[in-house]
């Protein structure tokens, strides 16, 4: 049973696309969905980390309490949940931390080269989540 689906979120509307998806697999009521966004600030310039490692976290926060405001208007309930590090580690530690039934998150779609120089979260979580992982292009 799907009680608790956690959403990476990356501040895109790409990223929220698959919201209307979550909202069909929450069938009990009491289903939760965790709204996470990931902070990258290991991957900051030097000359601008001190200010953003600050600043990004808390435009984080400010920015799944949005998301999470728009979907308790339906009646979902949830949780946002901002981290900091690598989206990849921290999405998987998030979904064991709050025991997540399932991981659901929109994909770029990227192919070939792109794909590989980019790096892809989503290939990532399909290789190393012990969870099910919906991914919606």
């Amino acid at each position: 049973m799907l009680e608790r689906i956690l959403v990476p979120l990356d501040g895109s509307e790409l990223s929220e696309a698959v919201l209307p998806q979550v909202r069909r697999l929450l069938l009990r009521k009491d289903a939760e969905v965790l709204l996470l966004q990931v902070a990258e600030v290991d991957y900051l310039p030097t000359y601008e980390s001190s200010r953003l490692r600050t600043e990004l976290p808390e435009l984080a926060q400010q920015y799944v309490r949005r998301v999470a405001r728009r979907l308790e208007e339906e009646g979902v309930r949830t949780r946002p949940l901002v981290a900091t590090g690598a989206a990849a580690t921290e999405i998987l530690a998030a979904a064991a931390d709050h025991k997540a039934s399932l991981i659901a998150l929109s994909s770029h779609g990227r192919t070939g080269l792109s794909r590989w120089s980019m790096g892809s979260v989503a290939e990532k979580l399909f290789r190393a989540s012990p969870i099910p992982v919906l991914a919606m292009r």
